[in-house]
């Protein structure tokens, strides 16, 4: 799930990876080798504008009304 991935870091099953753009070089590198890895899982390059304009998309899915409607709720629950 993508919405409101601005605010769900850090990324990764472990948590591993901390800002979005790290979480993109990491992709953009190929990933760990490993022996499971899948050989479709391959590097690709990405200019400094289309890592932006990536960044900028991802969190253009941050729907900052439901966030503050969440805070609200959680501060009326303590």
């Amino acid at each position: 799930m993508l919405r409101n991935i601005g605010y769900t870091g850090p990324y990764m099953h472990d948590g591993s990876i901390v800002t979005l753009e790290d979480v993109i070089d990491f992709k953009m590198s190929g990933g760990f080798p490993h022996p499971n890895k899948s050989d479709k899982i391959n590097s690709f390059s990405l200019n400094t504008q289309q890592k932006n304009a990536l960044i900028a998309f991802l969190n253009s899915l941050n729907d900052t009304n439901f966030i503050a409607r969440e805070v609200a709720r959680r501060n009326r629950l303590e």
